[in-house]
């Protein structure tokens, strides 16, 4: 009789350790989904940071060159060294407008997820220098 007692005993601590087994890979899952998630937001929220420090940064570059680009360079990009701001896989350019006065056209290139993703924003602004 005890040697019964004894094998339920142990029969009913191998289920609950299952079933505590269970619980916890359930957890993990979840927040393993959870936390992919999160990496996921903290990459595409860095991306759409450094796509508005490479726009500033051509804006002020333009505040400072505006009055330097010559007609004959009007509508064509200028390239900028970026390397400095240390963003991986990026680019910059300015290109003084053809027809409106004190307009810029800033275009940043930049990859995210092997994909090139390219934007174009036209600022005007006074350029006083």
């Amino acid at each position: 009789m005890n040697r019964i007692r004894k094998i339920r005993r142990n029969g009913f601590s191998i289920v609950v350790v299952v079933m505590v087994m269970i619980l916890v890979s359930a957890g993990v899952v979840v927040l393993s989904g959870i936390c992919n998630d999160m990496f996921f937001q903290t990459r595409l929220s860095k991306s759409e940071a450094d796509t508005r420090n490479l726009t500033e940064s051509g804006l002020a570059w333009a505040e400072v060159n505006y009055k330097k680009i010559s007609a004959s360079q009007a509508g064509k990009e200028i390239v900028l060294d970026v390397s400095k701001l240390e963003i991986p896989d990026c680019g910059l350019s300015v290109a003084k407008s053809e027809t409106a006065e004190n307009t810029v056209k800033i275009t940043t290139r930049q990859k995210y997820h092997n994909k090139d993703i390219e934007q174009t924003r036209t600022l005007s602004q006074e350029y006083s220098r």
